[in-house]
C-alpha cells in the first residue's frame, strides 16, 4: 500500500515487547511511550517529537540505513545497539547497564553512525557473546567499525569480558579494538 512520507502517532500502554518501525517513510512519535523491551528502526526514520518519546532501557536496533531522529528533544537510553547500518542523529545516545554485543552480529554488520556522544558513563560492562565463530572469521574483521561516533564518554572505566582465547581487546583512545593474529576490528569509535 501507499507510504505517507510522514506519519505521526502516539503509542499506548506496551509493557510486554517492543516498536518496530518498518516502511520507508519518516514516523513522527509523540508523548510518553511505553514499549519496553527494543525499539527497532529497519527503514526510514523514526523521529522523536517530544521528550521521552523513545522510552529509556530499551534496545536499539537499526537496519537497512535507517534512521531515528531524536530531534534534540528526547532522553536517549538504551541497554545497547547493533544492527546492520543506519544512524543516530541529532542527539547522544547513552547505554546502561551490561552491554551484550554478539559477535554473529559483528561479522555482518555494517557501521552504525552517532552524529553525537556516545555516553557509556552507565555502562556497566560490555560482553561479547557468540563468539564461538571469531576463529574461522577472523579474515574478515579488518578493518571494520561497529559505530562510529562524534564523542565517546566513559570508555576508560566499561570493563569488557567474554574476549575467547587468541583474542585481545584494547582501549584506545575513543575506541575499542578486538584484534587475533590473523585480523583486526574497531568495535567503538
Amino acid at each position: 500500500g501507499y507510504v505517507l512520507p510522514s506519519e505521526s502517532v502516539v503509542i499506548g500502554p506496551n509493557t510486554a515487547g517492543g516498536l518496530t518501525k518498518t516502511g520507508i517513510g519518516q514516523l513522527n512519535v509523540y508523548g510518553t511511550n511505553t514499549w519496553a523491551q527494543w525499539t527497532r528502526v529497519q527503514e526510514g526514520t523514526m523521529k522523536a517529537m517530544y521528550d521521552k518519546s523513545i522510552p529509556s532501557g530499551t534496545y536499539l536496533t537499526l537496519a537497512n540505513d535507517a534512521t531515528l531522529d531524536l530531534n534534540d528533544v528526547s532522553e536517549a537510553t538504551f541497554t545497547g545497539v547493533d544492527g546492520t547500518g543506519g544512524t543516530v542523529a541529532n542527539g547522544d545516545l547513552k547505554i546502561v547497564g551490561e552491554w551484550k554485543i554478539s559477535a554473529k552480529k559483528f561479522l555482518s554488520r555494517e557501521t552504525t553512525a552517532i552524529t553525537g556522544t556516545l555516553d557509556l558513563t552507565g555502562c556497566t560492562g560490555i560482553t561479547l557473546i557468540d563468539t564461538d565463530v571469531l576463529d574461522d572469521e577472523a579474515a574478515k574483521l579488518k578493518g571494520m567499525r561497529l559505530f562510529t561516533a562524534t564523542k565517546v564518554l566513559g570508555l576508560a572505566n566499561v570493563e569488557i569480558s567474554g574476549v575467547p582465547k587468541g583474542w585481545k581487546i584494547s582501549k584506545i583512545g575513543n575506541g575499542i579494538r578486538l584484534s587475533s593474529e590473523r585480523g583486526l576490528a574497531l568495535i567503538v569509535r
